[in-house]
Order: structure tokens, then C-alpha cells, then sequence
């Protein structure tokens, strides 16, 4: 017998936080982990492995047991996945916020995440010295990013947790005045810094472009008649008709 009352099969085991079932078929002890935190979706797992064992004592088909995703094992296939497609530091990002915060939940099954684990998690961070909300909606993205990837993968598999990002006050940044301009240009005419640098420097402090429209500035943007410039910007969605001169 299983060490914990059996519901049909099933069984709470209280390491994994995941439904584990015990059943026996034609006097044959079959069991294992669903996988599965809530009740429901591990009754639907099991009455879908009994069908499936069915189907092979016909010889139809036999499928084995699926092993439960674990949050390492989805970070690992995000990770393969996100290379050459997103950018090095996200992904650094994401390693580095799973590691570091998530260590406990790595090993288990991405079913077993409760959002109140995952809400004690951003509480502990934000209890840290010198932490602040903006932060711990990196680490949320992070794991929501791992997620996703893994939902998209099997559509089947749902968010096992419900926690929402924190809401941030953005500061304005202090504007950078004609001194400390002349003083970072300065500097990077003092460190020999490419001409492309020097330009989007001046084009960034002076016009308040974004990097992406100073990287792709052209000289037709400028209209030195008129003394405009108009930014061009395919990724931010500033060309044609919607860029504002």
C-alpha cells in the first residue's frame, strides 16, 4: 500500500508537492509521478495512462510515461532555444535569476509551482538591502520567459502559478545639461572612440533619439534648410508617415 491514502489511484507526495498514483493492472503494481499539483489534472493524467495502457495490451500502441518537466529541464530547452534569438544578456539574465533565486524549485516538476512559492520568493527578495520592485520584475520575467517557452512547447501544460508584476513609479531622469555633455563628449574624444560612436552620441544627447534610431541614422534624415531631423527606426516603429520630425 502506498504510505498515504490513496484517492483513486492517487496519492499527495509532500517532497515533490506533485499527485503520484499507485494502481495495478492485470496484477501488475504500475506507479509513479504525474506530475501534476492539482487534483483534477492528475485524474485526467491517469485516466489518459490507463488508456494508454489499454490500447497496448491490444497491441495498438504503447506509450510510456511521460517524465515531468522540471524548471531545470525547461531552462534548458529555453536556453537552446534562445540562443541566436535573443540577446546574451537576457539570457545571462535568466540563468543567473533562476540559479540564484529559484534554486529550490529547479528539481521539481514546473506543475508543483504554487504562486504563493513563487510570491514568497519576490517578498524575500524585496526584503533584501538595496532591492527594489523594478528588480524583482526581472526575476518574474525570467521565470515567466522559461514558462511560456514551455507552454508553447505543450499546449496541453498550464501557468501553475498566478502572480502579478509590481507596479513601478518611473522617475524621470535628470536631464543632461551643456556641461556634463561637453565633459562625456570629452571623454570619449579622449578615449578615441570610432566617429559612429562620437555621432550617436551627440544625436542621442542632443535630439533624445533612442540607440536603435541613432545606430540607423542616414544623412537624408537631415534637412539642414529647415534645420529637422527625422528619425528612422523599423524595430521602434518610427518610419514613413509615423516618424515625428
Amino acid at each position: 500500500m502506498a504510505p498515504r491514502k490513496l484517492r483513486q489511484g492517487l496519492w499527495l507526495s509532500e517532497s515533490t508537492r506533485t499527485w503520484h498514483f499507485e494502481i495495478k493492472v492485470q496484477g501488475e503494481k504500475k506507479k509513479g509521478d504525474t506530475g501534476c499539483a492539482q487534483l483534477a489534472l492528475a485524474r485526467e493524467w491517469l485516466k489518459a495512462y490507463r488508456q494508454q495502457l489499454a490500447l497496448g495490451r491490444v497491441g495498438l500502441a504503447q506509450f510510456p510515461a511521460k517524465p515531468p518537466l522540471t524548471l531545470r529541464k525547461a531552462h534548458e530547452s529555453w536556453e537552446a532555444f534562445a540562443a541566436g534569438r535573443l540577446s546574451p544578456s537576457w539570457r545571462a539574465t535568466v540563468g543567473r535569476s533562476l540559479r540564484l533565486h529559484f534554486a529550490p524549485f529547479m528539481d521539481r516538476p514546473l506543475t508543483a509551482l504554487t504562486s504563493e512559492e513563487v510570491q514568497a520568493m519576490v517578498t524575500a527578495y524585496l526584503q533584501e538591502d538595496g532591492h527594489s520592485k523594478g528588480g524583482s520584475n526581472v526575476l518574474l520575467r525570467a521565470l515567466n520567459s522559461v514558462v511560456s517557452h514551455a507552454i508553447a512547447l505543450d499546449p496541453s501544460f498550464q501557468r501553475p502559478y498566478r502572480v502579478k508584476l509590481a507596479k513601478v513609479q518611473e522617475k524621470p531622469r535628470a536631464p543632461l545639461d551643456a556641461k556634463r555633455l561637453g565633459a562625456l563628449v570629452a571623454t570619449l574624444e579622449a578615449l578615441a572612440a570610432p566617429a559612429q560612436v562620437l555621432a550617436m552620441a551627440r544625436l542621442m544627447a542632443g535630439l533624445g533619439l533612442r540607440v536603435g534610431e541613432a545606430r540607423r541614422a542616414r544623412v537624408e534624415a537631415v534637412n539642414l534648410k529647415a534645420k529637422t531631423f527625422t528619425p528612422w527606426d523599423p524595430e521602434a516603429g518610427t518610419k514613413g508617415k509615423e516618424a515625428v520630425e
